[in-house]
């Protein structure tokens, strides 16, 4: 029974061994696919959010650029107010 342990101990060491010295042999082709495609669709996601936060910011330029252009900002309450007689501290 010992040397059956023994032999399963020099085969397992050898083994991490070889996996450590040659670490391509330790993983088939699919395996190498499978995390190629994983990368490629991490940066495939990033160029997404990457898209996604230009368009909102853009967004929020135009959203800005409408309220002053159409007058639906905090200067022209204050203009509508002053012609009403009010000030903005009265309401």
């Amino acid at each position: 029974m010992r040397k059956l342990y023994e032999t399963a101990i020099i085969l397992v060491g050898t083994l991490g061994w070889w996996g450590f010295v040659y670490p391509e042999l330790s993983m088939t082709e699919e395996a190498y696919v499978q995390e190629a495609e994983s990368q490629e669709q991490q940066a495939e996601r990033e160029v997404k959010e990457e898209q996604r936060a230009e368009s909102q910011e853009q967004d929020a330029e135009r959203k800005v650029q409408k309220e002053q252009d159409t007058g639906c900002g905090l200067e022209s309450i204050g203009e509508s107010l002053a012609g009403a007689g009010l000030q903005i501290g009265d309401i």
